[in-house]
């Protein structure tokens, strides 16, 4: 899968797709799951980059339905915040809190505090977008709490220039 992302990263996206999916395939013979997992997703990524969402979130899901027969938990809430950007980026703003909400319990039963952060980051940004402030800032204070008590200072500085944009979109 490196050779893949690095046939992608030099612009040979066509190379990189074929090299993928056929490593993809070979991993399934094999039955090598974590690996399925990660092409998947790294598919996914790579066709929501060219503008093709509905083959990405076919294949967010793939990855997702082998997470869930696996009972990777940790692996299934990164699936479900992937699907939750694509919702949210298709304003399919229930779709997109559905699966960010299931991916914030996963993350908090499995104690992935970052994780929780840039959940609960995605959750405030989607709720900002459609200007429901309270529930943004509501969602922004608890990411922000998490952030402190873990010293994170990536998830900190996430969340005060979220409180910035939401400040600026009600005009203070």
């Amino acid at each position: 899968a490196n050779l893949g992302s690095l046939l992608w990263v030099q612009g040979k996206h066509i190379e990189a797709l074929d090299y993928l999916d056929n490593s993809l395939k070979t991993f399934i013979e094999l039955e090598e799951w974590r690996s399925v997992i990660i092409g998947y997703n790294d598919l996914g990524s790579m066709y929501y980059d060219i503008g093709q969402v509905s083959k990405a979130l076919d294949l967010y899901k793939k990855a997702l339905m082998v997470e869930a027969n696996a009972n990777y938990e940790s692996q299934i809430a990164r699936s479900l915040v992937l699907i939750g950007i694509i919702y949210k980026n298709q304003k399919e703003y229930e779709l997109a809190e559905e699966n960010y909400l299931n991916a914030l319990v996963l993350y908090q039963k499995t104690k992935d505090f970052r994780s929780e952060v840039i959940t609960l980051t995605n959750l405030s940004n989607l709720f900002n977008h459609q200007a429901e402030y309270d529930k943004a800032i509501e969602y922004n204070n608890k990411a922000f709490s998490i952030a402190k008590e873990n010293y994170d200072v990536r998830g900190i500085a996430e969340c005060l220039t979220g409180k910035g944009t939401i400040a600026g979109n009600l005009g203070n």
